[in-house]
């Protein structure tokens, strides 16, 4: 089986979400030097779109916080680049979305590192 990304520099997501109704915590770690390079493709590209070196992280967190809603920290490092958010569900970006859905599933699966 063919695994990571073969272009140079890795890429590391972590991520997990915490809140909720149940209170049930969430979370994955990523490594394209782990994962199949589809995988890491897939990864790659959802980091790009969202612009995630280029959030400044300001309007991610809730004006008036809601009780038990869902809050995300995702960690990315990619060579020398590494940056953190964390992100309320209610104030969740539209380009950060597909980013945080897949995270979700591949947590949901149990892929990565816990």
């Amino acid at each position: 089986m063919d695994r990571g990304w073969h272009s140079g520099l890795n890429m590391k997501v972590q991520f997990q979400r915490t809140g909720g109704f149940g209170g049930i915590r969430l979370s994955v770690v990523l490594d394209t030097d782990e994962i199949l390079i589809e995988e890491a493709t897939q990864l790659r590209r959802l980091v790009l779109k969202s612009s995630f070196f280029d959030h400044s992280g300001a309007g991610l967190r809730s004006a008036s916080p809601m009780p038990d809603q869902f809050q995300y920290w995702i960690s990315v490092e990619e060579g020398d680049k590494k940056k953190e958010i964390t992100i309320y569900e209610t104030a969740m970006p539209k380009r950060l979305r597909p980013l945080v859905d897949h995270l979700l599933e591949q947590s949901r699966k149990g892929r990565g590192k816990k």
